[in-house]
């Protein structure tokens, strides 16, 4: 990680997002896209803390599966942790890209 990642990464952490929206604006642009399968996968790639990854899950219900991927291993690791506290880690899985991702 180079200095300007870190510097980056350390400004955002503790945030409750890493990027633009709203819990509002994701459920809005999910109301937008119409009709899903009913157990749809979606994968949010640059999750950050995957704010928007679990505001997917708890809008899709319990037959979605949604993985959050994101370069930063803390922001990964504070999705898993979030999920499970939430109760969603049945339907949301994660990934940090630079271990490689297997999105089978």
């Amino acid at each position: 990680m180079t200095d300007r990642e870190g510097g980056l990464f350390a400004i955002q952490d503790g945030l409750p997002r890493n990027g633009p929206g709203s819990d509002t604006v994701t459920l809005e642009a999910l109301r937008r896209i119409g009709s899903l399968a009913s157990a749809p996968r979606v994968l949010d790639v640059g999750c950050g803390v995957g704010r928007s990854t679990r505001t997917l899950a708890r809008a899709l219900g319990p037959g979605a599966h949604i993985t959050g991927i994101d370069l930063h291993g803390p922001f990964v690791a504070r999705l898993a942790r979030e999920a499970d506290a939430e109760g969603l880690a049945d339907r949301v899985a994660m990934c940090e890209e630079s271990h490689g991702c297997s999105l089978g």
